[in-house]
């Protein structure tokens, strides 16, 4: 496994910039998600804050595969967190609307 190597060599996560967010969940429920800024989609969902800084190894580990199993450097010497606003019904209807557009359009076009 590639990745191991990778994530043995890596700088602390906290050499990252952290985006985290209170979002709805797919049963329209509320959670957290933690994304890694420099590593573009990886992210870690949980019901707390704890949960989801728990999962971002595992996500860092799947992001990796995705990735030539090359992290870029870290930039930052300190922990940066930046605490995005809340999702709101608004966005996540929007969202849901929109996929169910897609959705549909792909059951057409089979």
């Amino acid at each position: 496994m590639e990745w191991k190597k990778s994530v043995e060599s890596m700088p602390p996560l906290t050499s990252y910039t952290w985006l985290v967010r209170k979002q709805f969940d797919w049963c329209g429920g509320m959670e957290y998600s933690i994304e890694l800024k420099e590593l573009e989609g990886c992210v870690s969902y949980g019901y707390t804050i704890a949960e989801a800084k728990k999962g971002l190894l595992d996500s860092v580990k799947v992001w990796l595969n995705g990735h030539n199993n090359t992290l870029p450097a870290a930039k930052n010497e300190t922990h940066i967190i930046v605490i995005e606003p809340d999702m709101h019904k608004e966005e996540f209807d929007y969202i849901n609307h929109s996929l169910q557009q897609l959705k549909e359009t792909i059951e057409v076009t089979q």
